[in-house]
């Protein structure tokens, strides 16, 4: 009843402060990488600072959030705008994956911080199956789209979005359903959501490898971190349910940390572009939805890696350290940095100041 009353002063307390400070907007259909960007971070990498002890008061508000983004998504059914506005474009409907993903994380925050919601986590977790399965029926005949027409020249990775939902699920069934699958079921899904990782990393790297007419600054898309957080979740996924051996673990560990390197290191080299052209603020500063999923992959690699072990022999347990040392610090940053943006673009305040700029730009 406590952690009732808990979740619903949350949910109150986050509705008056969109209702009272926030711009009217509509929700993006990848507003689910918020909750799946926060709630990794409560699930694994805020073990490591004292804050920890307020965790469930986190989760609330996780909660909370999770539940005004549905209603928002909800109301686009009751104005007949849904299919227009998330399920049109054979790319951007891959983003409701964010929508699988981020049920699932909350449900594994609900299960880490053992919040006693009665019959809600499971009715949660239902529902959130059903929603993958009718996921999976709108992104096989968008992946025959993007293939045979043009719209495989705008591929990014967002497309790697089935493959964290699919894992997601395996760790949701593990956790919230108390190992619901068997071990043959585990490895079909997990396998499945690689099967599904593989067509997305072609379509991307067949983009930016084959394709001439792009520029970093400009065309690289911010999703393109899920290259490597799609295997970090899938490394979880392994070494959560114990169905694969610790060799194919440390495949997928390494090739999460190879891409994490790579895709970083482009990533720098395109803030740097896009500062030189647009300043600080324009090239680095402004607010988009898809930024989450930086914080994401940076909080999932922290999660693989720390429920990954290493044998003490092993050449690559200095690196692991490293990682669990520095990495919680790093998911904090970034998070609260993001969370800085994303209240700079989204409060009335910031919102009139920046109009009035334009407006004084254009009177000039």
């Amino acid at each position: 009843m406590i952690n009732l009353l808990g979740f619903i002063a949350a949910l109150l307390f986050c509705f008056a402060i969109r209702q009272l400070c926030f711009n009217k907007e509509d929700t993006p259909t990848a507003a689910g990488a918020i909750v799946m960007a926060i709630g990794i971070f409560l699930y694994s990498a805020m073990q490591q600072f004292s804050f920890y002890a307020y965790g469930e008061i986190f989760a609330f508000i996780l909660a909370a959030i999770w539940s005004l983004i549905v209603l928002a998504i909800m109301s686009t059914l009751l104005d007949h705008s849904f299919h227009k506005k998330h399920l049109k474009d054979p790319v951007h409907l891959f983003a409701v994956g964010t929508w699988v993903a981020g049920t699932s994380v909350l449900g594994n925050v609900i299960f880490q911080f053992s919040l006693d919601l009665g019959i809600f986590p499971y009715i949660m977790g239902m529902l959130n199956i059903l929603l993958y399965l009718w996921f999976l029926s709108y992104v096989f005949p968008a992946f025959l789209i993007i293939f045979k027409s043009s719209a495989k020249d705008n591929a990014h990775g967002v497309l790697l979005l089935p493959t964290v939902g699919t894992q997601s699920i395996v760790l949701l069934l593990y956790n919230i359903f108390h190992r619901l699958l068997p071990a043959f079921g585990n490895i079909c899904l997990i396998s499945f959501g690689i099967l599904l990782y593989i067509i997305g990393f072609y379509l991307i790297f067949r983009r930016y490898l084959l394709q001439r007419n792009w520029n970093l600054a400009d065309d690289w898309k911010n999703t393109n971190c899920i290259v490597h957080g799609a295997i970090s979740i899938t490394g979880l996924a392994t070494v959560t349910t114990e169905v694969f051996d610790y060799h194919f673990q440390f495949f997928l560990w390494m090739w999460a940390i190879v891409f994490f390197v790579l895709i970083e290191a482009v990533e720098l080299y395109r803030a740097i572009l896009r500062i030189k052209k647009f300043g600080i603020v324009g090239g680095v500063g402004k607010y988009d939805v898809s930024q989450w999923s930086r914080n994401f992959t940076f909080g999932m690699l922290y999660a693989f890696t720390a429920r990954f072990q290493l044998p003490g022999s092993s050449s690559f347990a200095h690196l692991r350290h490293v990682i669990l040392t520095v990495g919680p610090w790093i998911v904090l940053l970034f998070l609260f940095i993001e969370i800085v943006i994303f209240f700079k673009s989204k409060l009335k305040w910031s919102i009139g100041k920046n109009r009035r700029q334009s407006e004084a730009q254009m009177n000039e």
